[in-house]
């Protein structure tokens, strides 16, 4: 879930929101407290902030999402996972309402 601290916190720290394709995953020491997963990202629209064309996101956890998976993300560029952006927050996209849900609660956390 794309949770609204998130998508704040993204929105405040001058981050981005966008809708994303998984164009490859990986993961880093799997089973430990220092697991972290990296994607390899497709930008397919932006909803806020700057991105365009491909874009790499990591997070401490376990994968959120499965390699082909179109989903919303919230990413900050941080100091934690140069050159990746951290990732905030994933939600999975399975529909045009799905989207149309997502882009009212951006602005309403906008305001």
């Amino acid at each position: 879930m794309l949770d609204d601290n998130a998508i704040r916190e993204a929105l405040a720290e001058g981050g981005a929101l966008a809708i994303v394709e998984v164009l490859d995953l990986d993961v880093r020491n799997p089973g430990t407290r220092g697991q972290s997963t990296g994607y390899k990202l497709r930008i397919e629209r932006v909803l806020a902030g700057a991105l365009a064309g491909e874009a790499l996101a990591r997070h401490y956890g376990a994968p959120l999402t499965p390699k082909g998976g179109r989903c919303a993300v919230a990413l900050l560029a941080t100091d934690r996972f140069e050159p990746a952006l951290e990732l905030l927050g994933c939600e999975d996209v399975t529909s045009a309402q799905t989207e149309q849900e997502l882009e009212r609660r951006i602005a309403a956390l906008r305001r």
